[in-house]
């Protein structure tokens, strides 16, 4: 199985830099409309679009935090800031493993139950896409009817999911069906006496706090192009959370490249056309993964050092058996 998701994973990759690399032909095909846009960035406002950006991701760093307080338990806001970043830098490695198994990974070393600490991965996942494509459906999905009927069918599909969820029964019928996940699921709802809805409602207030300052974000840098100063911030806002739900749930795609940015393009292009849409897209791509960029490189040192200390401030095992502890 494990080898199964590298292969996965790789083709993923393939796949997405060769959707990037025939769209960029075509957009280069049309090379003066193309360098008008980058010639014409106004760099004034790039700054406060990555300030955003920043802010939301870092807000999504918090999840661990907050999923954690909602169960009665506490992680450090520190800790849930680095297990984030960390977890992220995973999906950027070609045959990498996933990033769900590395979140589960790094809050079980933190001490949390293996069920509990797989059970909060899910909860957060499914908050997160789920407050994404909600958002999506206020606004700026409906640019384009076609791509809106697969968004509003997936938000019920994972709402409902949500509300069975709930219930054991509906882990049980997943686990005569052979689903391995379900045993942890059941055994976090034993752990903690049924699955809380006071997760996902905290979850879901800390992720839409969160989309609504990248949606800002998003909304300056579009602003920082040329000729496209008729875009409305709600739909500057929906059009990117409608963006990055799609990569999301294409699973295939890493880091939802070639989806998220053909989804940008489409809703974008009536307004502005495919030069200018697809130009957005790519800026928006490169302003993402700078600011993830930012969080890892302050992520990953302090990680790193506190793992250390971590490791030399623990007793060892053969000192607890001397002296009779």
């Amino acid at each position: 199985m494990s080898r199964l998701k590298r292969l996965l994973n790789l083709a993923g990759w393939g796949i997405a830099l060769g959707f990037l690399a025939l769209a960029w032909q075509r957009i280069v095909a049309g090379q003066g409309d193309w360098s008008h846009v980058f010639a014409g960035l106004d760099w004034r406002l790039l700054a406060p679009a990555l300030a955003a950006l920043l802010a939301g991701q870092g807000l999504l760093g918090m999840s661990g935090y907050v999923g954690c307080r909602s169960l009665g338990r506490y992680l450090p806001p520190g800790r849930s800031y680095r297990y984030w970043f960390v977890s992220q830098l995973t999906k950027y490695i070609p045959g990498g493993v996933w990033q769900v198994a590395a979140r589960v990974v790094l809050y079980r070393r933190d001490g949390l139950p293996t069920a509990v600490a797989g059970a909060l991965t899910v909860w957060e996942l499914a908050a997160l896409l789920l407050t994404s494509l909600l958002l999506s459906l206020t606004g700026g999905v409906w640019a384009s009817p076609e791509l809106a009927a697969p968004v509003a069918v997936c938000a019920a599909l994972i709402f409902g999911l949500l509300l069975l969820s709930q219930h054991d029964r509906f882990w049980r019928a997943l686990q005569r069906l052979g689903w391995r996940g379900a045993e942890t699921m059941l055994d976090a709802h034993r752990w903690m006496g049924g699955a809380p809805v006071r997760v996902y409602l905290s979850l879901g207030a800390l992720y839409t706090l969160a989309w609504l300052l990248i949606g800002t974000g998003f909304y300056w840098l579009t602003l920082a192009v040329p000729d496209v100063s008729a875009l409305s911030w709600w739909q500057a806002v929906t059009s990117f959370t409608a963006a990055w739900a799609v990569g999301f749930l294409v699973i295939i795609a890493p880091v939802g490249i070639g989806p998220r940015e053909a989804v940008l393009t489409i809703l974008l292009t009536p307004r502005f056309g495919v030069t200018i849409a697809f130009s957005i897209a790519i800026i928006a791509r490169l302003w993402w993964t700078l600011g993830e960029a930012l969080h890892l490189g302050a992520a990953l040192p302090w990680y790193w050092t506190q793992r250390t200390h971590h490791a030399a401030t623990e007793p060892s095992p053969s000192i607890g058996r001397d002296t009779g502890l």
